[in-house]
C-alpha cells in the first residue's frame, strides 16, 4: 500500500492527465487543453528530476563535490522539465507562442502619469534598482574583503553563465508555459 505522501504525488499528475483527456473530449474545454498538457510536462519533469535526485548514485556524489557543482548538476537536471515542455511544443506555430522580435526603443508607459521611457533606459534603470538592495544586503551579511576580489573576478564569467543558463530554463519553463495558456490545441 502506498503511503499518504506517495499518494498524494500521484494524485496530481493523474487529475492533471483526467483533465487533459476532458479537454480532448469537450470540444468547450479545447483550449485549455495545451496549457494542461504544458503541466502535465512540467509535473512529469519535476517528479523525474526527484526521483534522481534521491537516487543513491546522486545522493553519493553529491556528497563529496563542492557545494558549486552540486549547484551546477541541479541546473543541470532542471533541464529535465524543460525537454518535456519543448516536445508539447511541437507543431505548435510562432504566433501561438507569443515570439516576436523586440525593440528595445519601443516607448513604455510609466505609472502615476509620468512621461513615457525606452525598454533602452527601463532595463538597466530596472536592473539597478533590483541589485542595489542585494548588493546592500550581501555587503551587510558577508563584509567586503580585499583580498577575495581577485577570486570574485576570475569567477565573474562563469557565475554569469551559469546566471543566464538558469534564467533562461526558468522563462522557458514557467513564462512561456503560461503564455500559452489560452491558446487552442
Amino acid at each position: 500500500m502506498l503511503s499518504c505522501r506517495g499518494w498524494v504525488a500521484f494524485a496530481g499528475p493523474a487529475l492533471l492527465l483526467a483533465l487533459v483527456a476532458l479537454t480532448r473530449a469537450r470540444l468547450d474545454l479545447r483550449p485549455l487543453g495545451r496549457y494542461l498538457l504544458a503541466l502535465v510536462a512540467l509535473t512529469a519533469g519535476g517528479m523525474a528530476m526527484a526521483a534522481i535526485k534521491r537516487g543513491a548514485a546522486c545522493t553519493a556524489w553529491t556528497a563529496r563535490v563542492s557545494y558549486a557543482a552540486g549547484m551546477v548538476a541541479d541546473s543541470l537536471l532542471e533541464l529535465i522539465p524543460c525537454l518535456l515542455l519543448a516536445l508539447t511544443a511541437i507543431g505548435v506555430g510562432r504566433r501561438t507562442l507569443f515570439l516576436t522580435r523586440g525593440d528595445l526603443r519601443a516607448q513604455h508607459p510609466l505609472p502615476f502619469g509620468l512621461p513615457t521611457v525606452s525598454w533602452a533606459l527601463l532595463g538597466p534603470a530596472l536592473a539597478v534598482l533590483f541589485a542595489g538592495p542585494l548588493a546592500l544586503q550581501l555587503i551587510l551579511k558577508v563584509p567586503p574583503d580585499p583580498r577575495l576580489l581577485s577570486g570574485a573576478l576570475t569567477s565573474l564569467p562563469l557565475a554569469l553563465a551559469f546566471a543566464a543558463f538558469d534564467a533562461a530554463q526558468e522563462e522557458f519553463r514557467f513564462a512561456w508555459c503560461c503564455s500559452r495558456g489560452s491558446r487552442p490545441w
